[in-house]
């Protein structure tokens, strides 16, 4: 069954930057100061806070206000905890990330899967999930 149309839908809840549209970029806009795969780095367990509490207090309201238990939510570059609000039902979340150990501790998750998306950025294991 086909997940509701949302009812009311909020746009700009986030103070935006007033950037230009049109940004440019070249090659060494993407390179790294460290090319060193993210697989090793991310192989070595951390269980940290990657931001600050005023970030993760504005998450949490943002995906408050637009996130509701009917709809279903791929989480990616995710980590042990994500910033979703806790009525969300744990069946409708899919997460991808870099470490299964820290993934698996997550308690909004339904099921995840361990890609690297720098070297795979297709989401073929999502397209065929089946979604209650």
């Amino acid at each position: 069954m086909p997940s509701p149309p949302p009812q009311n839908i909020k746009i700009n809840l986030l103070p935006r930057p007033l950037y230009s549209t049109n940004i440019t970029y070249n090659p060494s806009s993407f390179s790294r100061i460290d090319e060193t795969s993210d697989a090793a780095w991310y192989s070595q367990l951390r269980f940290v806070q990657h931001i600050d509490d005023g970030a993760i207090s504005a998450l949490k309201s943002y995906y408050s206000e637009i996130i509701k238990s009917y709809h279903r939510v791929l989480d990616l570059c995710s980590c042990w905890v994500s910033r979703l609000p806790p009525s969300l039902k744990s069946s409708t979340m899919i997460e991808i990330g870099m470490n299964a150990r820290e993934l698996e501790k997550n308690p909004h998750l339904a099921k995840f899967f361990v890609k690297d998306l720098n070297l795979n950025p297709e989401f073929k294991e999502i397209e065929t999930e089946k979604h209650g």
